[in-house]
């Protein structure tokens, strides 16, 4: 027959359900993630801080080992080289500051802000994804960095 009765099915609402929290927070450090290895500062930093870290600390021991001859039995029985190629770790957290400066600010000057938020209304969520990336690269920046002081 020509005329058939077509049925009309409910509406959907058109809406779909919010994501979990945990595939927003995934999502928001892979973005994270891509904006920050775009960054060449994030390469050239922990490098900088890798390098005057180590040619600091080889510099001091090197020192040391010239004047060595020069120390007194006291001097020699109380010298930790462990302590002097540590002592050089707090420039290092300097350099660590800087990255975590950079991180937070490089989106305000170019306007990357806004199109990070309209993406991502959650502030905190933002904040935290910055935050747990620039953990996680100071910490195995330092790890590298120790090992080569020690």
């Amino acid at each position: 027959m020509m005329s058939e009765t077509i049925q009309a099915t409910p509406a959907s609402s058109g809406r779909r359900a919010a994501p979990s929290a945990l595939l927003r927070a995934r999502a928001a450090l892979c973005a994270e993630w891509i904006k920050l290895r775009s960054l060449r500062s994030m390469l050239v930093t922990p490098a900088l801080a890798a390098v005057v870290c180590v040619g600091y600390a080889d510099y001091l021991c090197w020192r040391y080992t010239q004047r060595w001859h020069t120390f007194d039995a006291a001097s020699k029985a109380g010298f930790q080289p462990l302590d002097v190629n540590f002592n050089v770790l707090v420039i290092g957290v300097l350099f660590f500051g800087v990255l975590g400066a950079l991180v937070v600010t490089n989106e305000y000057g170019n306007g990357l802000i806004r199109a990070t938020l309209a993406a991502t209304p959650q502030r905190g969520l933002i904040l935290a994804a910055k935050t747990a990336l620039v953990v996680l690269i100071a910490l195995l920046s330092s790890a590298v960095i120790c090992f080569a002081l020690f």
